[in-house]
């Protein structure tokens, strides 16, 4: 029994030699983190994340504290010389210059903690900023494309009315002409006065059109009017929820949608929205290589009028802080050699090898103001790059014609042409 007992307790000795004598991991460049690992206790339970970052913060530290040493050092030698003049022993002024030294090293690191706080307000704040300017250049963007829209509808609803007019018009026109004639008028300037008579009377039909529609909303609303034991029952609620909420201390719910509807942008934050598009317009301004806005940019079945594509180029630049959409565009474009059984292409690019700072974005046909975050990219994107320190900007789509070989995410860059129209229009 006696040898059983020291043979069970020389096994569990060599086994436990066995595992303490287990090698380390090797170093994986985390300043000997990987041994810091091995040498704790299996018991503990913190994690190797939070040791690379413990490390990280510790080597983040002594970069700091390294940086601040001359000056630490030389305000301590300013100490040590200015005791040494005074009859207080070597010993204690050793001690003041160390604590000094200490003092100094803490309030460097606290420091540093402060200003990289502040840089990372400073950062939130800055991208907090860029994000209210993109939403407002958005907002601007909408109401210069509902323009147009809202001008055409109105023309077309002028348009109608005249129409309807019309014949009520030429027959009182034409029967002052008629009246003017028995009388032995001059005809050049009875015509001229006719003519002014036409104008005046579809100008009268729009106004008096207009004071219809007021006359018939006025009825409308007056359809709508409450009685007068109806207006006084909504009186005496909205007084009782008044007296509820100032009981309560709760804000009127009217006023609080009124102030988040009526919301208006700050003095600074329209400076924001100015300064922006200032700057997309003289990035605009510098770019070469862009179609005229009477021709007419093709690739493959696709195809893009001039103005169509300036505009897809002021917009890359004018979101290039913040890109928009769910894209995230303007984003970079890829400007890869096509493959070597290409043909005449083979290892060739579509954009020169030097260009740099390559960023795409879409063309859209038919838009007033281009693309602006929502709805559908359309098949063309404008390319705009630096090359040789000059900004240019280029048509890029995709052609799977047999004709073109290759595959279809390959890349070709737009034919120009002018349309026949423009040139005619240019001549006349």
């Amino acid at each position: 029994m006696k040898f059983s007992f020291h043979l069970i307790t020389l096994v569990s000795v060599a086994l436990c030699g066995i595992v303490h004598a287990a090698p380390a991991p090797l170093c994986d460049r985390t300043n000997g983190l990987c041994g810091d690992i091995a040498a704790r206790d299996v018991a503990d339970s913190m994690m190797a994340d939070d040791l690379v970052a413990r490390a990280a913060k510790k080597a983040a530290n002594a970069k700091i504290q390294r940086q601040a040493a001359p000056k630490v050092e030389r305000k301590v030698k300013a100490f040590t010389k200015q005791a040494n003049k005074t009859p207080a022993p070597a010993a204690k002024v050793k001690a003041q210059a160390n604590k000094l030294r200490q003092s100094e090293k803490g309030r460097v690191a606290t420091q540093a903690r402060k200003d990289n706080k502040a840089a990372k307000k400073q950062a939130w704040a800055a991208a907090g900023n860029r994000a209210t300017t993109t939403k407002n250049i958005q907002a601007v963007q909408k109401k210069q494309g509902q323009k147009p829209q809202k001008k055409a509808a109105k023309q077309a609803a002028n348009n109608k009315i005249q129409q309807k007019a019309a014949a009520g018009i030429n027959t009182k026109v034409k029967n002052w002409r008629e009246k003017e004639k028995a009388a032995g008028g001059y005809m050049p300037r009875v015509n001229i006065l006719a003519d002014k008579m036409r104008g005046k009377e579809k100008e009268r039909a729009l106004t008096q059109a207009r004071k219809d529609r007021k006359a018939d909303r006025g009825k409308q609303w007056g359809a709508k009017a409450n009685s007068p034991a109806q207006k006084a029952a909504t009186k005496a609620a909205a007084a009782g929820r008044r007296q509820e909420r100032q009981r309560n201390g709760a804000p009127s719910p009217a006023n609080q949608a009124k102030l988040a509807k009526n919301v208006k942008p700050t003095k600074q934050e329209k400076k924001n929205v100015k300064d922006r598009f200032q700057a997309a317009r003289q990035k605009y301004g510098q770019t070469q290589g862009m179609p005229g806005r009477g021709q007419t940019a093709t690739v493959g079945p696709n195809s893009a009028s001039g103005r169509e594509v300036r505009n897809s180029v002021f917009n890359s630049y004018l979101h290039q802080k913040n890109p928009i959409g769910m894209q995230r565009l303007p984003k970079k474009f890829n400007n890869d050699p096509y493959s070597p059984t290409h043909g005449t292409l083979a290892n060739q690019r579509p954009l020169p090898a030097t260009a740099r700072k390559l960023k795409e974005y879409p063309v859209i046909k038919g838009s007033p103001n281009g693309w602006t975050g929502n709805g559908p990219v359309g098949a063309l994107r404008t390319v705009t790059y630096k090359n040789g320190g000059r900004r240019n900007a280029a048509v890029i789509g995709h052609d799977t014609s047999p004709a073109r070989g290759g595959n279809a995410d390959d890349h070709y860059v737009a034919t120009v042409t002018r349309e026949l129209e423009s040139d005619m229009e240019d001549f006349e």
